[in-house]
C-alpha cells in the first residue's frame, strides 16, 4: 500500500498564519465554523488575487496548500476556508477491500 505524502508540503496553522501576515490584503482568521456546518480554519483576503498572492507566499516558504473548501464573503472582504480534515494525517490510499467472491 502506498502512504499519502499530502501533509509532507501542507503549512502548519502557525506557518499559514505567517504567511498571512507577510501578504498584504491577507489576514488570518483562525478556527472558523461557517454555513452549511462547515468547521475548518480560514483566511480573510481584500479580494481573490490576495489568495493568490498567499499560495505565492506559501510556495517561496516550501508549502503548498489545496484550494479552498468554502468561501464567504464578509462585505467587502472574502473569506476562504479550508476544512479541519485538511491537518489531520492520512491513512493509506489506495486501500482495498476483500471481497468474498
Amino acid at each position: 500500500m502506498k502512504l499519502s505524502t499530502q501533509t509532507e508540503t501542507i503549512p502548519s496553522l502557525e506557518q499559514l498564519e505567517d504567511a498571512c501576515n507577510a501578504c498584504d490584503g491577507v489576514s488570518y482568521h483562525g478556527r472558523y465554523q461557517g454555513r452549511f456546518f462547515f468547521e475548518g480554519y480560514a483566511v480573510v483576503t481584500d479580494d481573490a488575487a490576495s489568495l493568490t498572492e498567499l499560495f505565492m507566499q506559501l510556495d517561496s516558504m516550501g508549502l503548498k496548500m489545496p484550494m479552498p473548501d468554502h468561501q464567504d464573503n464578509m462585505g467587502f472582504n472574502m473569506l476562504f476556508a479550508w476544512d479541519e480534515s485538511t491537518w489531520m494525517p492520512k491513512r493509506y490510499v489506495g486501500h482495498k477491500f476483500r471481497t468474498l467472491n
